[in-house]
Formats: C-alpha cells, sequence, structure tokens
C-alpha cells in the first residue's frame, strides 16, 4: 500500500495525476505523455510497485517491471522519459 507521504512528495510539475489512492497511482508523464499505472497489492510483507504502461490514453497498459517502491517507480518512469527524448 501506498502511505499518505509518499503520494504527496509525487512531482506535479512533472506528472499529471490521474487517479490516487492507496493501492493505484496513474501518472501522466508531461514530458512524453505516456501513462503509468503503478500498483501496490498491499499484501506481502516486502514493499512492492507493479508499473504498467501506455503511450497513449487509448492503448491498453502492459507490464513494465517490478520495483521495491513509489520512489524507485518514480525514478524508472522519468529514467525512460529521458531515453525517449534523447
Amino acid at each position: 500500500m501506498f502511505r499518505e507521504d509518499e503520494m504527496a512528495r509525487i512531482d506535479r510539475k512533472y506528472f499529471d495525476v490521474l487517479q490516487m489512492d492507496i493501492y493505484d497511482v496513474t501518472l501522466r508523464s508531461k514530458n512524453t505523455g505516456h501513462i503509468w499505472n503503478l500498483h501496490s497489492p498491499g499484501y506481502s510483507e516486502l514493499e512492492q510497485v507493479r508499473v504498467f504502461h501506455k503511450h497513449r490514453a487509448y492503448h491498453r497498459f502492459h507490464y513494465q517491471r517490478l520495483v521495491v517502491n513509489l520512489k524507485q517507480a518514480i525514478n524508472m518512469i522519468k529514467d525512460h522519459d529521458r531515453f525517449q527524448i534523447e
């Protein structure tokens, strides 16, 4: 599950927040327009976030990767944006 303090630190200058609750955060990068769903199942002792991605709103999400926490997911998205822009 995502904590309130984690969700409050999402950079709203970098992302449009499309949806947010303790299990799912959906973001759109203002740089690429790509949409990301970050899902925390909340049943594991270990923190983990499943990252899903799509290029356009009308596309389906596809699984991108499993990361440790919300901060790592945000950093992964920013790395992906840098790669796409270059």
